[in-house]
């Protein structure tokens, strides 16, 4: 009989993980023979939600940067205060909002450390098992090549985002900010 993991044959899986399919193949038999959810990713960890988006697991991903995101806005909000303000005092609450969403966003890049490559097991289970239903047995694997492999344009689309906000916000920081940013020279 054909190996399988989560009922799904192994030909199948590394059809759809494409050349990284090896590395993932042995993560998942090693998560099925020890029964745990968790396997530590540094991928996941340090690039949390973009690794998610490269490997196509959509709702996590875009769930993981709108909380980082959110997370980051006290801190930002004491970085637009002191960049307009560089002697102001930051209001008690922001501080302390700021240091919560701090440990906040740390747990989560902890959380997405352990757990991402469980969320990217059974999210890839989940749309294989959708391709299988919706192709006919000789369609199968050319549909599954077809929706395989990871999505440089999650990253992308995840990046322009990240700078369109950016830019939207640059209006809000002080002189002193925009002009590091935009005369460097000027401070030597």
């Amino acid at each position: 009989a054909e190996q399988e993991i989560d009922g799904i044959k192994v030909k199948d899986w590394a059809a759809y993980m494409g050349k990284s399919a090896p590395y993932y193949l042995m993560i998942f038999q090693r998560m099925n023979q020890t029964k745990r959810k968790f396997f530590p990713s540094f991928c996941g960890f340090l690039f949390g939600p973009a690794f998610l988006l490269y490997r196509k697991v959509w709702s996590w991903g875009i769930a993981s940067a709108a909380a980082s995101t959110l997370f980051s806005i006290p801190t930002l909000l004491i970085f637009v205060l002191l960049s307009n303000n560089p002697s102001a005092q930051p209001a008690d609450f922001l501080i302390v909002s700021q240091q919560i969403c701090s440990w906040l966003n740390i747990i989560l890049q902890f959380l997405l450390m352990l757990f991402s490559f469980w969320i990217i097991r059974t999210d890839s289970a989940k749309k294989i098992e959708k391709i299988r239903l919706e192709s006919s047995a000789e369609d199968f694997q050319k549909n599954l090549l077809k929706k395989a492999a990871p999505s440089w344009k999650g990253i992308f689309v995840y990046l322009g985002v990240l700078i369109l906000l950016s830019l939207a916000l640059m209006p809000f920081f002080g002189p002193h900010l925009t002009e590091l940013f935009f005369n460097p020279f000027s401070l030597f």
